[in-house]
């Protein structure tokens, strides 16, 4: 129970009933003496009469009865010595205190514990009240009720209280407190059925109720890692255990975990940046190729999926979103490229990259730790360049070449290439993409077989050496990256 005394001499109750479900009664009450009731205050913990507390609730008027406790517990302070575990706090009214506070009678009634929202609840009325457009059956037999951050509207979710109490112990608990209607004290009613007043953000509750009816996530949606982080926080205050569980790892599908998952994310890229430049040159409406969404908008953003990673030590991610983050240009921010209020020639060059198929990130997410791996690990990238020239430059290891004069000019035409014109003159420098690059190019290249076959096997290794790499290129810490994934082949 959550009880302060403020000096205007009035008294704010927290959600009583959930405060007595996590009341914690002590050895006592075996031997038959009377136990206390040990519950949470301000941080601090209250032990107090379990019968003169429950002789207050239970008979006495609202604003005596809790002035009563009040009274009680200003004048002793003893810290219990009890745990509890800490309701979730729902204001419910203001009472006042009297100048006078009369004896309670000392018989307890029996009646049901208060549920979590009464009549002396702020009246639903006072809000504007909106019912959910996809999360609300009118065979459910209970509403959950939440407010929105934009607004002060309540959103009413109307669901089936067993898909809460199977997923949560939490709810269960809750839940069990309720009364139904016309049994003992009525709670709040909507719509012939129990309201539940929830703390939380409409949105998120919104979309961890889906999942709850099964309602998948959208597979690559850059967004989905922000709509994840809001959801993971309810499925950890709820103990939902299999959600989250199951949420991070549709995180962890999205983003590549081994070289060659990498190649085929890579492949589906192309194959997108292709299809939209081939739509870019057929005869079609210009309005209805504007309307379909961007290579950008269409796969994983890496930095918010790096702060939901290092917020829920789902490490098994950060390489590959750290690499994407590190080919990215650093200028190319998320928000800006699709502000409204972005001066106009800005706007015009914003688009036209984003229909080329370039790549944004949210780079205000970042806070300073993960903007300094970021950094360092941008620098240890570039210096992979000279390992890659050697790999184009270097004889070890061809002693079996057939026709060294040809393949020595082969080589340096390679490697004028692959400097001036290829990739590794772009920047931000991509060694696995420029890797690649080279490795398609090879059956092109007048190279010998031998020299072929050696040249192949070295730009095979150093990327899958690059691949490995990751977690110490950008400082993850050793061992993460391997926990979590171990972690998660094992869930499945």
């Amino acid at each position: 129970m959550y009880l302060d005394r403020r000096s205007s001499g009035k008294v704010k109750l927290f959600d009583v009933a959930h405060s007595l479900a996590a009341v914690k009664w002590h050895k006592g009450a075996r031997t038959g003496v009377a136990p206390d009731l040990a519950f949470t205050g301000r941080g601090r913990r209250w032990r107090y009469s379990s019968r003169r507390l429950c002789m207050a609730l239970f008979q006495a008027p609202p604003a005596v009865a809790f002035a009563a406790v009040m009274q009680d517990i200003g004048a002793s302070h003893r810290p219990s010595a009890g745990a509890t575990d800490t309701a979730r706090a729902v204001y419910i009214s203001h009472h006042p205190l009297p100048a006078r506070l009369p004896r309670c009678s000392p018989q307890f009634s029996g009646r049901r514990p208060l549920p979590f929202t009464t009549m002396n609840s702020p009246p639903l009325g006072h809000h504007t009240i909106e019912r959910h457009p996809t999360v609300y059956f009118p065979d459910g037999d209970i509403v959950l009720c939440a407010a929105t951050k934009a607004s002060d509207a309540l959103q009413m979710f109307r669901v089936d209280r067993v898909y809460l109490t199977r997923n949560s112990p939490v709810f269960r608990d809750m839940l069990s407190l309720s009364s139904p209607p016309g049994h003992g004290l009525s709670p709040e009613v909507y719509d012939g059925v129990p309201v539940v007043r929830l703390p939380d953000d409409a949105d998120d509750f919104a979309n961890v109720l889906g999942l709850l009816y099964n309602t998948l996530l959208p597979r690559l949606d850059p967004n989905n890692a922000i709509r994840v982080m809001g959801m993971l926080k309810l499925t950890s205050k709820y103990q939902m255990e299999s959600l989250h569980a199951a949420l991070l790892r549709c995180i962890q599908s999205d983003w590549p975990r081994t070289l060659q998952e990498w190649d085929r994310l890579q492949i589906e890229v192309e194959h997108a940046r292709d299809q939209l430049q081939y739509e870019k040159g057929m005869d079609i409406d210009d309005d209805e190729v504007s309307a379909k969404p961007s290579v950008d908008d269409s796969f994983p953003e890496p930095a918010s999926a790096i702060v939901l990673a290092t917020a829920f030590s789902c490490y098994s991610i950060l390489p590959a979103a750290f690499y994407q983050l590190s080919v990215t240009e650093a200028s190319a921010d998320w928000d800006e490229y699709r502000s409204p209020e972005a001066d106009p020639d800005a706007e015009l060059e914003h688009e036209n990259v984003l229909a080329r198929g370039g790549r944004t990130a949210r780079w205000s997410m970042l806070d300073q730790t993960n903007l300094l791996r970021y950094v360092r690990g941008r620098s240890r990238l570039d210096d992979w360049l000279s390992d890659i020239e050697d790999c184009l430059t270097s004889y070890l290891g061809a002693v079996e070449c057939m026709i060294p004069q040809s393949c020595s000019w082969a080589r340096t035409e390679c490697h004028r290439d692959f400097l001036l014109e290829g990739p590794g003159r772009i920047r931000p420098f991509d060694p696995l993409g420029a890797l690649k690059y080279l490795l398609d190019m090879l059956p092109h290249i007048s190279f010998c077989p031998a020299c072929s076959s050696h040249v192949r096997k070295e730009l095979m290794r150093l990327r899958q050496e690059i691949w490995d790499e990751l977690p110490t290129i950008f400082g993850i810490r050793d061992g993460d990256a391997c926990r979590s994934s171990r972690a998660t082949s094992a869930a499945l």
